[in-house]
């Protein structure tokens, strides 16, 4: 079933395409996305792919750099071929879910082989920062450490450590705002409310 961008789907070719999509084991599909031709398959099933829970960090990034997101890195939006924005606004798809989190990496594998992929792009923006640009496609470093008992109690223990303005000093001594002889009558609520609450 192809179709061509701007076509709108009919209920039965939604139905058909989601069948298609959610069909097969989960490994199943990892692997049919990881083989995906850019160039002749069609955008809008591998954007609702893309878009299904349970794929993994791992296969997301494989699927991203399988896209040449390098060609398209520092081409403007308006400035990308007609024929390529479809292939543009997956690459986009795939980023925006990437960067907030929807994929995970797999409790078994992590990323795999495509880390060392991941840690090419990583250096090639921090280059590009250098020098004061960046590209379409930029990812946080962060998301792609591995998350491990010893990485989360370093981070908690960098957490704990003060900050400069919360050391003991004067200013952080709560007492000094108080009003020295505060009075004791109680507050008008209190002096309302008092013989209804005993």
């Amino acid at each position: 079933m192809a179709h061509r961008p701007g076509e709108k789907l009919s209920d039965s070719d939604l139905q058909d395409l989601l069948q298609e999509i959610r069909g097969g084991s989960s490994q199943e599909r990892r692997d049919s996305l990881r083989r995906f031709d850019w160039a002749t398959g069609d955008m809008r099933k591998l954007g609702w792919s893309m878009s299904q829970k349970g794929l993994d960090l791992g296969t997301a990034m494989i699927v991203f750099f399988n896209g040449d997101p390098a060609h398209f890195n520092y081409v403007r939006k308006d400035r990308v071929p007609m024929e390529e924005r479809a292939r543009c606004q997956v690459l986009d798809a795939i980023h925006r879910r990437v960067v907030s989190g929807f994929y995970l990496p797999d409790p078994d594998q992590g990323l795999g082989d495509v880390f060392a992929r991941i840690l090419e792009w990583v250096e090639r923006q921090e280059d590009d920062r250098a020098i004061g640009c960046h590209g379409r496609w930029v990812f946080d470093p962060r998301l792609f450490m591995p998350i491990t008992l010893k990485a989360v109690q370093d981070a908690n223990e960098d957490d704990d450590d003060p900050l400069p303005c919360e050391k003991e000093s004067p200013l952080t001594d709560r007492s000094l705002g108080a009003p020295a002889n505060r009075n004791k009558r109680p507050g008008l609520l209190r002096e309302l409310l008092g013989p209804i609450l005993g």
